[in-house]
């Protein structure tokens, strides 16, 4: 990934690969432990760790400790010290966009100079050869394999001289904008495949939907309930319509058509419903997640399979869709999406993690209110450790 003064590290990631741990943190006003859970029962399943750093203590696993693998603990142990030091007030809880794991290396998002210290003298590195002046977050870029080769999609407002710095001798997508970063709207798997949240199709399907419910509020003779969630189905329809026109951001059809041009498999999906809110996070109209199942880790299991994890969305039970309303009028949200992906992740292996409902405390560790209210998902939450990091390579280990 970096050409840096020492080595060359090549970095294989983030398209679907074997993984083997997943690193998130609690920080103010988040506490991930419901998410985290649900996350290793999955890991139990496929084969991966999750690593959950807090305020209280750095992060720790058993397992690491009879590992005769000593990189593995060396690589862990760095990284829980550098989130855990002095520089921890800068190492946010959108885990994806804050660390970079490579081989023989960690990087950090430039924040602060205080960061960027701390970083090179836990790390041991010269502070040239720790790039994170170029950083470009984790959420607008995916690496993917092509052959012996990698391509690079990244958002494009990412600055271009940053990507080639980061990037050097790598062909570069630059993707339009759909989202604040391209980790909403379009997720690769492997081998030039790239699932993309197609918002002409989940509006097609929500608008055939009111059709049927419209059907069965006429036959029900005024039914209270049918009345309701069918006036909130319209609600979504024409919110995500009006978000269309105002949003500050691209359609998801130029997406596709910029990918298709550059020769990637597109498989288009219902992956996102959303309205737009003025003044967000201090941009202009920007998207309100209410679902997206784009945002999502996805790696190969311990069997060879493509494992797929993404956000659980409460929208069916906010508009009133019950499972037996869901059935007669084809509005089954998670189904529909596993369908779309069904030539290429079987079913078992697609997951949903939802967290724990808002406390009182109103610590964060519930994935819808993250999405609508935060502006990210699971696979923001998380830093890969991919197992090809942990292979031995000429730059030694951390």
């Amino acid at each position: 990934m970096i050409d840096s003064v020492n080595c060359n590290i090549n970095f294989k990631g983030y398209d679907a690969r074997p993984l083997y741990a997943l690193v998130m943190r609690n920080t103010d006003g988040f506490a991930l432990n419901g998410i985290t859970r649900e996350l290793r029962e999955i890991g139990a399943k496929h084969g991966f760790k999750v690593l959950l750093e807090d305020k209280y203590s750095p992060f720790e696993d058993e397992s690491l400790k009879t590992d005769t693998k000593k990189k593995n603990i060396s690589l862990v142990q760095k990284a829980s010290e550098f989130i855990s030091g002095q520089n921890r007030p800068y190492v946010t809880s959108w885990m994806q966009d804050a660390i970079y794991f490579l081989k023989g290396k960690i990087l950090v998002d430039d924040c602060t100079s205080s960061s960027f210290d701390a970083l090179s003298e836990t790390l041991g590195f010269k502070k040239e050869e720790v790039p994170a002046r170029n950083f470009v977050a984790g959420g607008n870029l995916y690496i993917l394999r092509d052959g012996e080769d990698e391509k690079i999609l990244v958002g494009k407002s990412e600055s271009i001289k940053n990507v080639l710095k980061m990037f050097p001798n790598r062909e570069i997508i630059r993707l339009p904008q759909a989202d604040f970063h391209i980790d909403l709207f379009v997720r690769p798997l492997k081998e030039n495949v790239v699932l993309v949240a197609d918002d002409d199709m989940t509006l097609d399907m929500l608008k055939k939907a009111a059709e049927k419910l419209e059907e069965l509020v006429e036959q029900s003779e005024g039914d209270e309930n049918l009345d309701k969630a069918l006036s909130r189905l319209y609600g979504v329809i024409g919110q995500m319509e009006a978000g269309r026109r105002n949003s500050d951001y691209r359609n998801t059809d130029k997406v596709i058509s910029t990918l298709e041009e550059n020769d990637f498999k597109v498989v288009r999906t219902p992956g996102r419903v959303y309205k737009t809110r003025f003044g967000f996070s201090g941009y202009g109209f920007s998207i309100i997640n209410k679902l997206n199942y784009i945002n999502a880790l996805v790696f190969e299991d311990k069997n060879g399979e493509l494992c797929y994890i993404s956000n659980k969305s409460n929208l069916d039970k906010e508009i009133g869709i019950t499972p037996g309303l869901a059935k007669k009028i084809g509005l089954d949200f998670e189904k529909e999406f596993k369908n779309a992906i069904s030539p290429y992740v079987k079913s078992e292996n697609v997951y949903f993690v939802e967290g724990q409902p808002q406390e009182k405390n109103g610590l964060s560790s519930h994935i819808p209110y993250l999405l609508e209210k935060l502006g990210g998902g699971i696979h923001c939450l998380c830093a890969e450790i991919s197992k090809d990091t942990l292979e031995e390579q000429s730059c030694g280990q951390l």
